[in-house]
């Protein structure tokens, strides 16, 4: 690490959003071009710096900022630049010349003390003064403060957020505590604060960072689909982590177990720790689906039996016994889930459940976890479906995003159906159920063998295997026209068997390639020659790439790369944007990766008249970019009609989609879709991945890769076992409701008498 020091000879560039600054520095050595994140300094600045000297393959050599090491900056022999900045406010151009006319060099010294003298500068009374003082000490305090910060070695960005929200005390609160700023402000975790407390001179055996950190791990374990770890495998990793001893995570360990973020429970011999949120949700669900299983059941004496058979004559079909006693069920249950892989007839069940509850007026719900499961809905049954958010209402109310439908205003419906229940996850569920009246009729359906939730929890498995709720397995496989391979070779392969592939005048292909790179050439030909020509769908918007993975040659972000120069490349007077390692271009298919809700979007006719609006895109959403303006880097995306803006502050929300991840795929549907297959780790590489990655498939599947890779897959039955505690829960709040409802049922016995 190198000390430099001089003075702020010129600014070359600065962004005024986060505050990375090119500059030239006057020191002992000549003129030294220096970058970094810094607080605005004026021209004439003293600056004291540590880094280290970088090599710029275009602007050659550069001394890298870590570090403001400046205690105080002196503005005196750049006032006049510093007020012709328009820094401060009423503070021009021409009143900058009368000031420093009458002052001179003891103009700074006037500003901080003797401010009152101002007003023997023409044009200058008590009103102004007294805004161009508010104006000026505001921007010195803030400086200040900024640069008191960075030496701590906090981003000007990230200061600028700290400063806005704590001010002056800012300053007090990271030398008694490092560890309050983590979710204070965006772009503070714990590895940030972290970095933040050991510039503080905090030691790692502190008991704050003990806590800060135990409570980090946890919620990361949320990240990764767990409810909570046990005690003894949080300190095993604690301890490595933290670089701590079992003898310092003991001195602290009261200070942590009653930290109001978690919750510690014991059960058996074994203690868990949960995030405080999840543990509250999974007592809040179990304690919900008991009551509503204990209430009494509507419409026994329905004659579901004749509406079924007409259903059949109607419709020319004939379901299978799974599917009568799964639309029986619907009205004979309070809470019923329906399962069963691709071509099991579950839609077909769905349509015959909405037709009777129409038929008996029924007011009922149709909802999915994504945007896109929630139009694959819509689409199947003919009626609106929305997702989970919109139907229970999440948006901004004022603070914060938050769902309007709770217990204090729950849904109107008779009944709600949820499709796509293998990607919800325990706190959606939990703020699902919180909407939910207690006499309202549940359906979930859902394919178990599905990868589970990004969320934490493994929700549908757990409400299955708790066993106290009416579950019905589809296992009748019906769609099979045209040859169709695609539905034989999902069920195939949840089996355990080997897919049957390459067969003349099917849908199901693998095209055997060794080294990625090939696969990826293989890809390209894929997406522009051979499936056009071979299948009659030409547009990119039909064929989805999915892999395993986002790293490596075959991964998402390169084949994104490959994929956007082969279908659409760089070509003169073509608009593109480039934001951060991306590069945006009209017409590149793109995603959504963050459910927005405030957004608007906007619908046009052919002749540009808008006919319809409304508010919102989520993730998962793909649609084609169809305008940029290169000059203040924004751009529309159409998203199936729908078009939404956006600036450079918000392209962040967006990714290249030519390829996506195989668990972003979840709840969508592609004509067309294109594997590759080679190394994963075992985590990735599993039966459940590549089951799910097929099922996508509505007419043709491609795989590309090493047949033992496959192979691999598919006798990989590893699944990183989650912990969670909702089945657990639902059975043992199952006596707790069994009791209350019986407490209730003799206090009305003895009201009567």
């Amino acid at each position: 690490m190198l000390v430099l020091e001089g003075q702020l000879e010129s600014v070359v560039y600065r962004n005024s959003q986060n505050s990375y600054t090119v500059a030239r520095v006057l020191t002992e050595d000549g003129t030294i071009t220096v970058v970094g994140y810094f607080p605005f300094l004026p021209i004439g600045s003293q600056m004291k710096m540590s880094g280290d000297m970088v090599y710029h393959n275009k602007f050659g050599e550069q001394f890298k900022i870590k570090r403001l090491l400046t205690e105080k900056i002196d503005y005196s022999n750049s006032m006049e630049a510093y007020l012709r900045s328009g820094a401060v406010n009423k503070v021009g151009p021409k009143m900058t010349d009368r000031i420093i006319e009458k002052f001179g060099k003891d103009t700074y010294d006037i500003f901080k003390n003797h401010p009152e003298r101002l007003l023997e500068v023409e044009g200058i009374g008590k009103k102004t003064l007294e805004k161009i003082m508010e104006s000026f000490n505001d921007q010195i305090d803030m400086k200040e403060v900024l640069i008191e910060l960075a030496n701590y070695g906090i981003s000007s960005n990230l200061a600028n957020k700290l400063f806005s929200k704590y001010g002056d005390g800012i300053i007090e609160l990271i030398k008694k505590n490092p560890y309050m700023l983590i979710d204070s402000v965006d772009g503070i975790g714990f590895k940030t604060a972290d970095e933040i407390a050991l510039e503080a001179g905090v030691e790692n055996n502190d008991s704050n960072r003990i806590k800060a950190g135990l409570v980090y791990l946890i919620n990361k374990a949320t990240n990764d689909g767990h409810s909570y770890l046990y005690l003894e495998d949080l300190l095993s990793e604690g301890l490595n982590f933290l670089n701590i001893s079992r003898d310092d995570y003991t001195r602290s360990e009261q200070q942590f177990l009653t930290n109001r973020n978690i919750r510690v429970v014991k059960e058996a011999n074994q203690v868990r720790v949960y995030p405080r949120k999840i543990n509250n949700a999974e007592n809040y669900i179990s304690l919900k689906i008991n009551k509503l299983l204990k209430r009494p059941v509507f419409f026994t004496d329905l004659d579901i039996s004749s509406r079924i058979r007409m259903i059949e004559s109607l419709e020319e079909i004939n379901f299978g016994d799974k599917q009568i006693e799964a639309i029986k069920s619907a009205f004979l249950n309070n809470l019923l889930i329906i399962t069963g892989g691709p071509g099991t007839g579950k839609t077909t069940t769905l349509r015959a459940i909405l037709g009777i509850a129409d038929e008996i007026g029924i007011n009922y719900a149709l909802a999915a976890p994504t945007g896109r499961a929630a139009k694959r809905m819509e689409e199947a049954t003919g009626r609106e479906a929305k997702t989970i958010h919109r139907l229970l209402e999440y948006q901004f109310n004022g603070r914060s995003m938050e769902f309007n439908k709770n217990e204090n205003d729950p849904l109107g419906h008779d009944m709600v159906i949820i499709d796509e229940m293998s990607m919800v996850d325990t706190y959606l569920l939990f703020e699902f159920m919180r909407a939910i009246k207690e006499d309202t009729r549940l359906v979930f359906l859902g394919d178990v063998n599905q990868i589970p939730s990004v969320g934490s929890g493994n929700v549908l498995k757990d409400l299955i295997n708790s066993m106290t709720i009416k579950t019905i397995e589809l296992d009748n496989i019906f769609r099979q026209s045209g040859g169709s391979m695609i539905i034989d070779n999902a069920h195939r392969i949840n089996q355990g068997a080997y897919p049957i592939m390459n067969t003349k005048g099917t849908d199901f292909f693998m095209i055997a390639s060794e080294r990625e790179a090939d696969t990826v050439e293989t890809i390209k030909d894929l997406v522009k020659e051979r499936l056009p020509k071979f299948t009659g769908i030409s547009s990119i918007g039909q064929i989805q790439i999915m892999a395993p993975m986002k790293r490596g040659l075959a991964g998402v972000e390169n084949l994104n790369i490959e994929i956007q120069n082969t279908l659409n490349p760089s070509e003169p007077f073509k608009d593109e944007i480039k934001f951060g390692d991306s590069v945006f271009r009209l017409g590149d298919k793109v995603m959504q990766i963050k459910n927005n809700y405030q957004v608007e979007w906007k619908a046009y006719t052919e002749d540009r008249i808008e006919f319809d609006s409304g508010l919102g895109v989520y993730n998962g959403d793909i649609g084609f970019i169809k305008e940029i303006d290169t000059y203040d880097k924004s751009l529309v995306v159409d998203y199936d009609g729908k078009e939404i803006s956006y600036t450079e502050d918000s392209l962040g929300e967006l990714t290249l989609a030519y390829a996506i991840t195989i668990h972003k795929s979840q709840g969508s549907e592609f004509p067309v879709v294109v594997i590759p297959i080679h190394y994963a780790p075992d985590i990735l590489a599993n039966r459940n991945l590549i089951y799910t990655a097929i099922t996508r498939a509505s007419k043709f599947v491609v795989l590309v890769g090493k047949d033992t890779r496959l192979q691999n897959m598919i006798r990989n039955t590893y699944v990183n076992e989650r912990n969670t505690g909702l089945r657990e829960k639902i059975l043992k709040h199952k006596n707790i409701v069994k009791t209350l409802a019986k407490d209730e049922m003799l206090r009305k016995i003895r009201l009567n008498k």
